[in-house]
């Protein structure tokens, strides 16, 4: 699984966003999708506007939660957020999301391997 973390100005403030298991447990229940969906949305081609929204969500809502920081925004406020950021953030957003995917643990011996693209 991988993990991100990033801090952007979004929404008219700082905002981190992490995206590891419970923003994917999110967006899944959000999207009403399934893993193998999700994984397919990752891949970052022919992503819709509502996708983009859900993902940035969905990182939102899981760094605050679990910084136990209280959730007063919905999927339609990020949405808001995203059309008035300066594009540069949101581009910041899925430039740590696509290093975070580089990056592959051996689930049998824990340990970490760079992945070549091809």
């Amino acid at each position: 699984m991988m993990v991100a973390i990033i801090t952007v100005n979004i929404g008219g403030k700082e905002r981190s966003l992490k995206f590891g298991t419970n923003s994917t447990a999110r967006y899944c229940e959000v999207r009403g999708c399934t893993l193998d969906q999700y994984l397919k949305d990752m891949s970052f081609t022919n992503m819709r506007g509502d996708e983009i929204r859900d993902l940035i969500y969905s990182g939102v809502w899981a760094y605050d939660t679990t910084k136990e920081i209280k959730i007063d925004y919905s999927r339609f406020d990020v949405g808001d957020w995203i059309d008035e950021a300066d594009q540069k953030e949101v581009n910041k957003i899925f430039q740590s999301l696509t290093d975070s995917n580089k990056q592959l643990t051996d689930v049998k011996t824990g340990d970490s391997k760079e992945v070549k693209k091809k």
